[in-house]
């Protein structure tokens, strides 16, 4: 599953392809978690956390690690994808 998230940010990187979507926000919202608290934790900034949140930025596979590790889910419910969006 790591890999084929790693595969996604490295595509959409290099190809400007598809935009994941993610759950930060609504998973944030549900453990009470504030942006800024958020962001120290990631260790980004504020602005990075409200554009993952609008899916107008990717994170990087550590970004969301930390990301995963501070709202307490896994990379996968988080960042949710389908395979046919490689396509």
């Amino acid at each position: 599953m790591i890999i084929v998230l790693i595969a996604l940010i490295v595509y959409n990187f290099y190809v400007g392809g598809i935009l994941m979507h993610n759950k930060v926000k609504e998973y944030r919202k549900k453990k009470n978690i504030s942006i800024q608290n958020l962001a120290k934790e990631a260790g980004v900034t504020k602005s990075m956390i409200y554009q993952i949140e609008r899916e107008e930025k990717l994170p990087s596979l550590k970004v969301a690690q930390r990301i995963s590790k501070t709202l307490g889910e896994s990379l996968e419910i988080l960042f949710p994808f389908e395979e046919n969006e490689l396509l």
